[in-house]
């Protein structure tokens, strides 16, 4: 992710005078951090669709909420973890 950043001339942040992110810079690394989580939550997330699946089959709702609620918690675990490994590595705060 770290190379791909730097392929996208992602590498020097770009910062306003009210030290945030442009707008473009937010989103073109958005974009970046998205596709590594993707990649890296791609056969857990298949494995939530099946356990979903089959608790709906089985007319589980606890389940299903459960399964629901785990998945979300692990997608946004990952994404905040890429971003933060993205971010500190080019020292965005």
């Amino acid at each position: 992710m770290i190379k791909a950043a730097a392929d996208l001339d992602l590498d020097k942040p770009q910062i306003k005078s009210d030290k945030t992110m442009t707008f473009d810079y937010f989103l073109d690394t958005g974009r970046l951090i998205w596709k590594y989580s993707e990649l890296k939550m791609r056969d857990a997330m298949k494995e939530y669709a099946t356990k979903r699946r089959q608790a709906l089959m089985d007319k589980d709702d606890k389940e299903y909420s459960n399964i629901i609620m785990d998945s979300s918690s692990f997608e946004q675990q990952v994404t905040g973890r890429t971003a933060q490994l993205l971010y500190t590595h080019y020292k965005v705060s």
